[in-house]
């Protein structure tokens, strides 16, 4: 879930700092990915990109402990801002803002986590029309959302959508001096300047939490034994998602032996 920089709310960056260290991803990882995922902590660009992010082992121990699940720290974080708890054990409302096209499960999760810190929180679930005129428009109303893809290496698209692109400036931020990288990483004549430019950006994105990190989920691939020449494939290259397909066969034989 990446957070709407141009709600009020979590413009302050300790409120997004809190918002990450009440969640449990060890758990998250234990419980809802039954332990298949990976905690391993990481920024907008892969950690396996190496030049082009900044590496979680040059991550100083402060940072580090801002992505460790510590909800003691969160509340008191919470408080230093501004927001004590209320009466009725609430501090403030966030809305999120679910695409309807993956399921809320993970959100309700956060939802639990947050409550647990005095933080009320609506799930909204939104259509892919509504997320594009949100990431086009100057404003979104809902404090974070999970329209986007976050951490892997795209440096021609996902990156550049972290301050401006064709497809809007998801986290709506403020910071003109990531406005400034994106456009030079867009006019940067060499691999090192580029690669340079994207490092910055994923430092900046890591210490200012343009994200809640979750645990790396797992994709299983799965076929009938009497698919033939299938090996675990999602696509032949970026955009050929399908390609593969037209080198499978059905051994159709086998099929018949197995009663189908």
């Amino acid at each position: 879930f990446g957070f709407n920089q141009s709600s009020e709310l979590v413009q302050d960056v300790n409120v997004r700092k809190a918002l990450q260290m009440a969640v449990d991803n060890e758990a998250i990882n234990a419980n809802f990915y039954k332990g298949y995922g990976s905690t391993a902590l990481y920024g907008t660009v892969s950690q396996d990109s190496k030049g082009w992010n900044w590496p979680v082992e040059e991550w100083p121990d402060e940072v580090k402990q801002e992505y460790t699940y510590n909800p003691k720290r969160a509340e008191e974080l919470l408080d230093a801002s501004g927001y004590p708890r209320r009466a009725d054990g609430y501090r403030f409302k966030v809305k999120l803002a679910n695409l309807e096209r993956y399921e809320t499960t993970y959100a309700e999760i956060l939802v639990s986590y947050f409550d647990a810190i005095g933080v009320d929180s609506e799930i909204a679930v939104i259509t892919e029309a509504e997320a594009g005129a949100a990431a086009r428009g100057p404003t979104m109303k809902w404090d974070l959302h999970n329209s986007i893809g976050y951490s892997w290496f795209a440096p021609n698209k996902d990156l550049y959508c972290l301050s401006n692109c064709a497809d809007g400036n998801w986290p709506k931020t403020q910071d003109q001096r990531m406005h400034d990288i994106v456009a030079a990483m867009k006019v940067s004549a060499t691999m090192e300047e580029s690669m340079s430019l994207h490092r910055e950006a994923d430092e900046k994105t890591v210490r200012e939490h343009y994200a809640i990190i979750k645990p790396k989920s797992p994709k299983f691939y799965v076929s009938q034994p009497w698919v033939e020449g299938y090996f675990g494939e999602a696509g032949m290259q970026r955009a050929s998602r399908n390609t593969f397909m037209a080198r499978l066969w059905i051994d159709s034989g086998l099929k018949e032996a197995m009663g189908h």
